[in-house]
C-alpha cells in the first residue's frame, strides 16, 4: 500500500502539464537585443537674422571642433555656439 501511494503522487506530479517544466529542466528563453546603432551629434543655431546651417556628425569630437569653426558655421551664433561647446563638456578651449 505504501509504494502504491508514493507511485500515485509520482503519476499525479507529472500526469498534469510538462514533466520537464515540473523538473526545471525546460529550456531558457533567450531574449533577443538588437545591436545600438550609431549615435549622431547635430545642431543648427541661429543668432538675429543668421543661421549656422544644420550640421551632423558621427563623432562627439567632431562636433565639437566643428562649433569652434567660424568658417564652417557661417560667422554666427559665436555666443551660442561657446555656451554649447561649454555645457557639451568637449575637451579644450572654445577659442
Amino acid at each position: 500500500m505504501k509504494y502504491f501511494l508514493i507511485i500515485l503522487t509520482f503519476l499525479s506530479l507529472f500526469s498534469c502539464g510538462n514533466p520537464k517544466k515540473a523538473l526545471g529542466l525546460e529550456p531558457k528563453k533567450i531574449q533577443k537585443i538588437e545591436p545600438a546603432g550609431p549615435e549622431e551629434y547635430s545642431y543648427q543655431l541661429h543668432d538675429g537674422g543668421c543661421s549656422t546651417g544644420e550640421h551632423s556628425f558621427s563623432t562627439f569630437d567632431q562636433a565639437c571642433n566643428a562649433l569652434k569653426d567660424d568658417e564652417l558655421n557661417r560667422q554666427c551664433a559665436y555666443e551660442q555656439r561657446e555656451e554649447l561647446f561649454i555645457n557639451a563638456e568637449c575637451a579644450g578651449d572654445f577659442s
